[in-house]
């Protein structure tokens, strides 16, 4: 996963801010980050 933008997203799901954690799962799907969307069906 080399993709600077999903690395980016991953970071800030570690943010103690509970928005800024909910925006970059939403945006980890819409980048095309399949692990995202997988994780969210399971």
């Amino acid at each position: 996963m080399s993709n600077p933008r999903i690395q980016f997203f991953l970071r800030n799901l570690k943010n103690p801010e509970w928005r800024v954690r909910e925006e970059s799962a939403e945006a980890r799907g819409e980048v095309g980050d399949t692990e995202a969307v997988s994780s969210k069906i399971i």
